[in-house]
């Protein structure tokens, strides 16, 4: 996993341009969930910055260490966390319920 930590230049784009895309669960831990952001950068926000410098940063990227988010917000873990590229998989999942018959 190559992890990443922005620069303070990639951390002033990403807090103007990039979208949050959700909070996903990862653990509990002492009964506090621990969970990661994942954001996304398209190519559309790094054409209407006009600067190409940040094309290394377009897609999908979700923080390396889950967190208790309660008290760290996005622009916080832009700032302080490791964050790794990824990609968005679908699963589907099953769960089996009692009838009445």
């Amino acid at each position: 996993m190559n992890t990443k930590r922005f620069t303070e230049d990639e951390q002033y784009f990403l807090d103007t341009w990039a979208n949050y895309v959700e909070e996903s669960h990862y653990e509990m831990r002492k009964g506090k969930a621990q969970n990661k952001y994942v954001i996304k950068v398209t190519s559309e926000s790094v054409k209407s910055c006009g600067d190409s410098t940040n094309n290394h940063l377009i897609g999908y990227w979700i923080m390396s260490d889950a967190s208790d988010l309660e008290y760290a917000g996005l622009q916080e873990c832009i700032r302080d966390f490791r964050w790794v590229k990824c990609v968005k998989k679908e699963i589907t999942s099953y769960v089996w319920e009692e009838t009445n018959e």
